[in-house]
């Protein structure tokens, strides 16, 4: 069978529509979330992502036996988005649910089911990607769930022997 250039044209519309109606259902599905208890704006799929990148990025050590996981971020970012106006509070919902399913093209699976060492080499490799806009979105995603992990008690007794204005005390 042949192959016209209207044929191809045609299959190459249907196709790429096809794509565009699933991508923006799916982009839908995650845009209009409802939360779910207890928390006011995070839903659990969201709050696993949330886990997910505080233990990557702030893993218990020696000086801070504090995992990320463990320092109640979760609850922090939820706050934290309650006080955010309705469109920030979906776009940011919006890059936790891309950046959990980004390793999909790489490893065939979401950021929260890549083991805790591949959730840091992956959140390392965002941090540094070539990317500016991704790198950005990436270090403010980071910056906020530091903003968690330094105001735990643990946490800011730690890093208040490095500051003379009083910060964790």
């Amino acid at each position: 069978m042949e192959l016209t250039r209207r044929q191809l044209l045609k299959i190459s519309l249907i196709g790429t529509t096809a794509v565009a109606l699933t991508g923006g259902g799916v982009v839908w599905s995650w845009w209009a979330t409802p939360p779910d208890t207890p928390y006011k704006v995070l839903n659990d799929d969201e709050v696993n992502i949330v886990l997910a990148l505080s233990q990557a990025s702030f893993p218990s050590g020696n000086e801070i036996a504090l995992a990320g996981k463990d320092a109640g971020i979760d609850y922090f970012f939820d706050q934290l988005l309650f006080g955010l106006g309705d469109e920030n509070q979906k776009l940011l919902k919006l890059l936790l649910q891309a950046l959990n399913r980004l390793p999909l093209l790489s490893k065939g699976c979401y950021f929260t089911s890549c083991s805790e060492m591949e959730q840091q080499v992956l959140v390392e490799s965002w941090l540094k990607d070539n990317n500016y806009l991704f790198r950005s979105a990436m270090q403010s995603i980071i910056v906020l769930l530091s903003m968690g992990y330094t105001s735990h008690p643990t946490a800011s007794k730690v890093l208040g022997q490095y500051f003379r204005c009083g910060f964790g005390q």
